[in-house]
């Protein structure tokens, strides 16, 4: 496992400075990444950008005579093994550590006056990928953490989630000189990506990682002519008393009347939505998941009908704003299919017609989607469009058959308004991320239709993520 250090506190001491040219360096990958670390590897200069930052200035300095030192050490703060933290106090001192999640949030804090020693931390969090920052004796260091497994209740204290300002080191500059090169490490996951270049202009610097796609189905639906897109394994739920989000754990699964018991703090969970309701604050009146305003208007993105889940809105979508916790517990790898999308899926790829129908599995009503490539399971039927839910019935043994060569279930999951749920195993409804005026585009099926229509963007409406292949 790699031990990450934020060299903090970066202070350049110069003399006969005479010129100085800024370049610009953008950071992109396949993936959003965790963090990017860029360093000098003349001086040994080094910053670090976590997500989103994606930008930093590089300032080049001819005839300087320049000595650079830092503050912060790997011996302050160290990683012993998979959940536990070591941090060295020199004297007695406020000991303050505080536990981010990959996408900005404070998942923990402790903070205690301590004498001078050696004290070690068992952190508490799932799996996944976070950054630890302790500070004492005026030292502050940070360490990325990498969790492989879940970890056992630690002796943090949770906190509230709140967005991370200070952590950004986007508007930090970081020098050198003429002929000078720069290492640039991205950090994705478990994976290290390195570029390394001698500067001479603005640029952009693109890595390159193994996309790993935690929490889908990994067998292609054409969505366009030439794009493909993996689905979630299930529907998306959401827990108001923890903040965390989650796939099902089954495609049949339905949560359904424990949707009226929605509230900011309901210890349950909840799988109907309105629309943009992702808990990132668009400036609509209802933003959060538990929103029940019976009020279109207050669904308004921004403020405004007219705008989407694009451009500075995108994050009112659920899968790019959210880290789903077994979805690969980060921000951006998901996201809503458009309107032409679901039309395209169910009505103009190749065999669409025959690649689509209602059925029945595990005693669940929902429209079954095959794959571009299907291929039916030895001993299974499927019969297109059937016009009943009982035609294509399976077992949960049958069902797994379907499953492992890529079928899909929308289960019946009816929709909620205000705290009042219907048609739950009669009709499916589900989100596409398509204005049509005052309300958004979704696909609407029952037994014997599948189609896309308009909804009012205060219904409570299921929602299924993508993936798009590489």
């Amino acid at each position: 496992m790699k031990k990450l250090y934020s060299l903090l506190g970066a202070m350049l001491v110069g003399a006969s400075l005479f010129a100085q040219t800024n370049y610009t360096c953008t950071f992109s990958a396949n993936v959003p990444m965790d963090s990017v670390q860029v360093k000098n590897t003349v001086s040994g200069e080094a910053k670090m950008l976590y997500y989103p930052d994606n930008e930093i200035t590089l300032q080049k300095v001819e005839k300087q005579n320049v000595s650079v030192a830092t503050v912060g050490n790997s011996a302050f703060l160290q990683q012993t093994a998979n959940n536990i933290v070591a941090v060295n106090v020199e004297t007695a001192s406020l000991l303050n550590l505080t536990l981010y999640s990959a996408n900005g949030t404070v998942v923990a804090r402790y903070a205690n006056a301590v004498s001078a020693g050696q004290y070690t931390f068992q952190v508490g969090a799932s799996a996944g990928v976070y950054v630890l920052v302790a500070s004492a004796n005026d030292q502050t260091a940070s360490l990325k953490l990498s969790l492989l497994e879940n970890a056992q209740a630690g002796i943090f204290e949770v906190a509230t989630a709140e967005p991370v300002a200070f952590l950004k080191s986007a508007d930090d500059v970081i020098t050198f000189n003429e002929g000078e090169e720069f290492e640039f490490t991205g950090y994705y996951k478990k994976q290290t990506d390195v570029k390394t270049s001698a500067i001479i202009e603005s640029e952009e610097i693109v890595f390159a990682f193994e996309r790993d796609y935690e929490g889908a189905i990994k067998f292609a639906f054409s969505v366009s002519d030439d794009k493909q897109v993996y689905f979630s394994q299930g529907n998306l739920q959401y827990q108001a008393s923890t903040g965390m989000w989650r796939f099902a754990e089954n495609q049949y699964d339905v949560i359904a009347a424990y949707n009226t018991l929605i509230s900011s703090t309901y210890d349950g969970w909840i799988d109907l939505f309105g629309f943009g309701t992702s808990g990132w604050n668009s400036e609509a009146n209802a933003y959060q998941p538990y929103s029940t305003s019976e009020n279109n208007d207050d669904y308004y993105i921004g403020g405004e009908a007219i705008n989407n889940f694009s451009g500075s809105y995108a994050n009112a979508d659920w899968g790019k704003f959210n880290a789903i916790s077994n979805g690969g517990n980060q921000a951006g790898l998901w996201r809503t299919l458009t309107s032409s999308e679901w039309e395209y899926l169910i009505s103009s790829r190749v065999q669409a017609n025959s690649l689509i129908g209602q059925g029945k599995v595990n005693n669940v009503k929902g429209l079954i989607l095959l794959p571009d490539d299907w291929e039916t399971p030895s001993s299974i039927k499927f019969t297109c469009n059937p016009g009943d839910y009982t035609t294509n019935e399976y077992s949960l043994e049958d069902w797994m058959k379907m499953q492992s060569y890529g079928a899909i279930f929308l289960p019946t999951a009816g929709d909620r308004i205000g705290t009042t749920i219907y048609c739950v195993g009669k009709y499916g409804y589900y989100w596409s991320s398509t204005i049509c005026g005052e309300g958004v585009y979704g696909l609407l099926f029952s037994s014997s239709e599948a189609s896309i229509k308009g909804f009012y963007r205060y219904d409570g409406r299921s929602v299924r993520l993508v993936q798009d292949v590489e």
